[in-house]
């Protein structure tokens, strides 16, 4: 295509290479140069001999082009009064009409053009309905003691505890003394808020192993050994202290 282009620039391409396709103009260009022809500029990685030949490529139909006439506007007497109307989306969207198979081509093979009969794209939710979901209740960060790691898992563990009081009091209210602190913490006769029951658990944390947990605007706790020390049972608590 850069050789046929080249010498139409410089008007030295022959008037009947003149197809409206790249396919159908590099077949002209292979009968008019012979498919042994290499273009000059055709890097060496590419270049096509007679052990490794270019084959003259295969003739294909082009599609006749068609301009489509602005559709003429529907106009109807109600009453005495013109009024004029234009097709709505729907009514095209339901019309078999749309789907013209270009001149030269064959339609292709589906079980139906109906619109209605294709599967619909996922609607959104509309805001009442999303509105009326639960969301999880988060914490207002501290950055004194910087509470990144705490409110991302603590704001879990709540909502848990929310959704499902009698799955967390079965099996997390007792799993050990951080489950206890928070059960408590969260429970209707607490007095005390979100951010209260997490600065109490990191403040235990702090002072059981300040180096894993430390309490600084500096250096934050790592949410990954936050996850392990509070999912740990009761005997393993115990042994590690």
């Amino acid at each position: 295509m850069d050789e046929i282009t080249t010498l139409r620039y410089h008007s030295k391409l022959p008037d009947h290479i003149n197809a409206s396709t790249r396919h159908s103009l590099i077949r002209q260009y292979q009968v008019w140069k012979g498919v042994e022809h290499v273009p000059k500029h055709v890097h060496s990685s590419l270049r096509w001999n007679k052990s490794d030949p270019m084959y003259l490529v295969e003739e294909q139909t082009e599609a006749s082009w068609r301009l489509l006439k602005k559709e003429k506007k529907e106009i109807s007497k109600i009453e005495g009064q013109v009024v004029t109307k234009k097709r709505s989306a729907a009514s095209m969207a339901n019309s078999t009409s749309i789907f013209m198979t270009a001149q030269g081509t064959k339609a292709l093979q589906v079980a139906s053009h109906d619109l209605g009969s294709r599967p619909r794209k996922k609607q959104k939710i509309s805001e009442t309905a999303s509105s009326s979901q639960p969301r999880p209740t988060g914490l207002v960060w501290k950055a004194e003691t910087l509470t990144c790691a705490y409110d991302s898992l603590l704001t879990i563990l709540h909502s848990i505890q929310q959704e499902e009081p009698d799955k967390w009091e079965r099996d997390f209210s007792n799993f050990n003394e951080h489950f206890q602190t928070l059960s408590q913490g969260w429970s209707e006769n607490s007095q005390k808020t979100l951010e209260d029951v997490r600065d109490d658990t990191q403040l235990s944390l702090g002072q059981k192993d300040p180096e894993s947990f430390p309490m600084s605007h500096e250096i934050g706790t790592d949410l990954y050994a936050l996850c392990e020390e509070v999912s740990l049972p009761h005997l393993v608590t115990f042994l590690r202290r």
